[in-house]
């Protein structure tokens, strides 16, 4: 698992917010449709059988209805299924690798049971038409997808439990994943939380056959009469109200089993408002029972929509808790490395190219002046400018050196050529506005053979050697 760590570097501060907030979405999303995937194929293999049992026309046609409104389609699995799964195994190994690799372990192995459990579940609901010639096959298909989702989440909440206790990544050999389970089985955290997933996916469940059987268009709502529309809110409410007056009990007992590392002021702050909302999606549901209102069922789903999002948010909460120091220092780590990086880049940067001068030419001189022998635009060529003799405004004249061409674009009034207006090219090239890295750079290209100016061979560097020690002496 050292490959892992190469390639999944911890995330910065600012970088691990985000990958918070996008793993809360993930989560949302994921855990609402799969809980809802899972209760409707129940139902579905529940009132398959009583059809079976008890020849009642409805009991056939909710199975059937169930089913294809929680399953929808083989692209819909996928998106709410699998991508967000896939997402959520990412974000996690990006921000524990450096603490352990044991988590994605069991993170490939959730996403593989729920890859399995979606071909079954599918194959359930493609098969309905012929589920009377294969009737064993067919109910087995959707059992197994049940048993296979049951397993895969098990398994998935075998991770969150080891995010919340990290004393637990010790008893855990990275080269034998799975046979150290039995400690994290023991973990009554481990059992209450799977519990409350199981238990809020049944309730998620309920609220959403009221809402999509009345409110959701499609051909259920079409072919539904007020008897059957009447019998499926029945369902509904019944599955849906019990699982939801559980909630103060299970997340009581949730709170209680995690570590004390993991439970802070938020995290009690954070049940109350979830807690309240849930009382009112009872009411609600009741409501619609009793007084057969509409708005009702629709108003009880967006809400306890928002008591998943809470219970999401609880668990990431707990997680950061216990592992805040891990996530401090794998955050102090990354943005170590991060400027390090910057400061090599820099560094990297600082060191020009070999054709920089002529580079900053390009950029900034040749829209005034050309590198044609007698060409002049709004300046003058600067072909061959070394040792050329140049007269200026004030009547001095001179020939050109290194020294002339360095001062004239560092200050480029200081010295104007006659002939030529000051001020036009200090409206370009500010003074002293131009680094002294560039500055060099540009008078090495302007004094170089490509613009003109010849360098001298070795026995004209030696014959002007030998005059300069002829006039010494």
């Amino acid at each position: 698992m050292d490959a892992i760590r190469d390639i999944f570097t911890p995330p910065t501060a600012q970088q691990q917010v985000l990958l918070w907030l996008l793993l809360g979405v993930s989560l949302v999303i994921h855990l609402a449709f799969m809980g809802m995937l899972m209760g409707g194929t129940i139902l579905s293999i529940i009132f398959r059988l009583l059809h079976r049992a008890t020849k009642n026309p409805m009991h056939e046609r909710f199975a059937r209805d169930v089913i294809d409104t929680f399953a929808a389609n083989k692209g819909v699995g996928i998106l709410l299924g699998i991508v967000p799964l896939i997402t959520i195994g990412l974000i996690y190994t990006q921000m524990y690798s450096m603490a352990t690799t044991v988590l994605v372990y069991f993170w490939l192995a959730s996403i593989a049971l729920v890859i399995v459990a979606l071909g079954h579940i599918y194959f359930y609901q493609d098969n309905f038409p012929k589920r009377d010639r294969g009737f064993f096959l067919h109910l087995g298909a959707g059992a197994a997808g049940v048993g296979a989702l049951k397993a895969a989440y098990l398994v998935f909440f075998f991770g969150l439990t080891l995010l919340i206790d990290p004393e637990k990544w010790y008893f855990l050999d990275p080269t034998r994943p799975f046979s150290s389970v039995y400690w994290i089985s023991l973990s009554w955290n481990h059992i209450i939380r799977f519990t409350h997933f199981m238990i809020m996916a049944f309730a998620l469940t309920g609220v959403g056959v009221i809402f999509f059987f009345n409110h959701w268009p499609g051909k259920t709502k079409e072919k539904a009469d007020p008897e059957y529309q009447g019998f499926v809110k029945k369902i509904g409410v019944a599955l849906a109200l019990p699982m939801i007056s559980m909630q103060p009990i299970i997340w009581f007992l949730d709170i209680w089993t995690m570590p004390p590392a993991a439970v802070s002021v938020w995290l009690m702050i954070l049940t109350i408002p979830a807690l309240v909302l849930a009382a009112i999606v009872c009411h609600l549901l009741y409501s619609t029972l009793r007084h057969g209102g509409s708005w009702q069922g629709a108003a009880a789903f967006v809400l306890f929509l928002c008591v998943f999002g809470i219970m999401v948010a609880t668990e990431q909460r707990a997680a950061a808790n216990a592992t805040r120091e891990y996530l401090a220092l794998a955050s102090f780590n990354a943005e170590k490395d991060l400027k390090e990086m910057e400061e090599e880049a820099m560094r990297t940067w600082r060191k020009p190219p070999e054709n920089y001068g002529e580079l900053i030419f390009m950029e900034r001189c040749t829209a005034c002046h050309s590198l044609d022998p007698g060409t002049r635009k709004i300046g003058p060529s600067l072909f061959g400018l070394l040792g050329r003799e140049v007269e200026l405004d004030s009547g001095k004249k001179f020939a050109r050196d290194a020294d002339y061409i360095r001062n004239s674009i560092a200050d480029p009034d200081g010295d104007v050529v006659a002939g030529f207006t000051p001020g036009v090219m200090s409206g370009t090239i500010r003074a002293g506005s131009m680094t002294k890295g560039k500055l060099d750079a540009l008078v090495k290209f302007l004094t170089g053979p490509k613009t003109g100016n010849e360098a001298p061979s070795e026995e004209e560097k030696t014959e002007g050697d030998g005059k300069e020690t002829d006039e010494k002496k």
